[in-house]
């Protein structure tokens, strides 16, 4: 970039240090195609690397305190010193005239203060957020009312380029479909369906060499034709929609032959549903020679045949994660999962049976769930032990917005909770279901996998730990 930019875009932490952020750098490069200068930052591997043997461990997914809590956060920002004040001084005084946040629930609270302070060291800058945290009405309101200019709700390519022509030119950011401040209405903006028009990120804003993987983040499609009940997923990412395979293609030759990158993680929600777009696009890469390797995302399905996962291996890829989520079928029915435990089997065997490593993962805890239930877990987790490799993620439960059911609570038996600041895990159901007994199951499954030898890559083992801490003085500490 050359120049002062029209607009300084930024995550800040919490957030995942394996690689640049995917939702930024697509956001800067629609800005560019529609010719605007940008500076992308990304504040989060700014300070881990800054701060990585001293405070490396906050960036630990499981640890959730010194971000969430209002008590903790003064301490975290001081931990920081000059480096806060040097990333506030860049963002207010850098020459743009509009500041872009990316938000998630756990860096809302870090945003805010930041974006606070920006707006104090220069009044002029106008503010504006995007992200999952900026979907809902409850989420914005979090933000003081003047604090963010205004917030692009859903996809945000083409919404983000539109706001900041509106702003720039000073014409009302609420004219712009897909645009939101504070709580007022906005004026709802259907996702794009040719997401081939989208220019792809170059990743040319991030140093690659500071993240902790040489993984790339990649996106094939976006949204989700299932409808599990649990995930908020669909709501949030809108219709299934997906680039062409030769899109795709273009964009894996770019990093190979410009970032030097060979190695990918495709960040689609799962890949099982576009195989007519991903089969032709491993041909391209087999018939290309390129010697590049893939993990993915994937649901349990019949369409992947051991020709496909020949397929898919031949063209680079090395690992799948299934969302396996339960043993039982009775609650895999509840979680709408639109398969069974037998079916699972059967394609993790095909998976390993084409030399694919397999990840899973299990939520226990889901409404409705009895402790018979939970054994058919256990024994399923055993009995299948020689078919999966790693635990990607194992979690307790959390009712979250925009899901099936956070948006309709009383059809699973959840019970109303005060507790709004912990409310994902806070929640019990008129069956007995507490945060207490899902910490006891947590911990009964970490036990199982410790004695199988599976390693677990996340878990929110320690947020429910530290929320059943918390509960009794839960209204003087939050």
């Amino acid at each position: 970039m050359k120049g002062v930019p029209d607009i300084h875009l930024a995550i800040l932490p919490p957030y995942g240090t394996e690689g640049p952020p995917l939702g930024l750098a697509y956001v800067a490069a629609a800005l560019r195609q529609a010719g605007y200068t940008v500076k992308a930052a990304d504040y989060n591997i700014f300070l881990y690397r800054r701060f990585q043997q001293t405070l490396g461990h906050w960036w630990d997914m499981s640890i959730k305190t010194p971000w969430i809590l209002p008590a903790e956060l003064p301490g975290t920002i001081a931990a920081f010193g000059d480096a806060f004040d040097e990333m506030i001084d860049e963002m207010a005084l850098g020459g743009a005239k509009i500041v872009g946040f990316s938000l998630n629930s756990d860096n809302r609270k870090l945003s805010a203060e930041v974006m606070r302070r920006v707006k104090v060291r220069n009044p002029q800058v106008k503010i504006i957020a995007g992200g999952l945290d900026a979907f809902t009405v409850e989420a914005r309101r979090y933000f003081p009312k003047n604090l963010v200019d205004a917030f692009v709700v859903g996809e945000g390519e083409l919404a983000t380029v539109e706001l900041v022509r509106a702003l720039l030119n000073g014409d009302d950011p609420l004219d712009v479909p897909g645009v939101a401040q504070h709580d007022e209405p906005r004026r709802e903006r259907k996702v794009e369906k040719n997401q081939d028009s989208f220019a792809f990120p170059t990743y040319e804003d991030f140093d690659l060499s500071q993240y902790t993987t040489h993984n790339l983040p990649l996106v094939v499609s976006r949204g989700c034709v299932k409808g599990c009940t649990l995930c908020n997923d669909r709501k949030l990412m809108g219709s299934f929609r997906t680039r062409g395979a030769a899109h795709v293609f273009a964009e894996i030759r770019h990093h190979v032959e410009r970032n030097s990158v060979r190695d990918f993680m495709l960040s689609d929600l799962q890949i099982s549903q576009n195989l007519d777009v991903l089969l032709p696009l491993c041909h391209m890469i087999i018939d290309a020679g390129l010697d590049i390797h893939w993990n993915a995302n994937a649901a349990v399905s019949e369409r992947l045949t051991p020709e496909v996962l020949e397929t898919l291996r031949a063209a680079g890829c090395h690992t799948l994660t299934f969302g396996v989520e339960s043993g039982s079928d009775a609650v895999l029915r509840l979680m709408n999962k639109q398969t069974d435990a037998q079916s699972t089997t059967n394609t993790l065997r095909a998976v390993k049976e084409a030399q694919i490593i397999c990840w899973i993962n299990i939520v226990v805890g889901f409404p409705g769930e009895t402790d018979e239930h939970f054994q058919e877990t256990l024994a399923w987790l055993e009995a299948n032990r020689d078919l999966y490799r790693e635990m990607g993620a194992l979690n307790a439960c959390n009712v979250v917005d925009n899901s099936i059911i956070g948006d309709h609570p009383e059809k699973y038996g959840i019970l109303p909770t005060m507790d709004h600041n912990w409310i994902e895990v806070a929640w019990s159901d008129r069956y007995g279901n507490t945060p207490a007994l899902r910490l006891e199951r947590l911990k009964q499954v970490h036990e199982l996998l410790a004695r199988l030898d599976k390693p677990v890559r996340q878990s929110n083992l320690e947020p429910l730990r530290e929320y059943t801490r918390l509960a009794e003085i839960f209204s003087d500490v939050l």
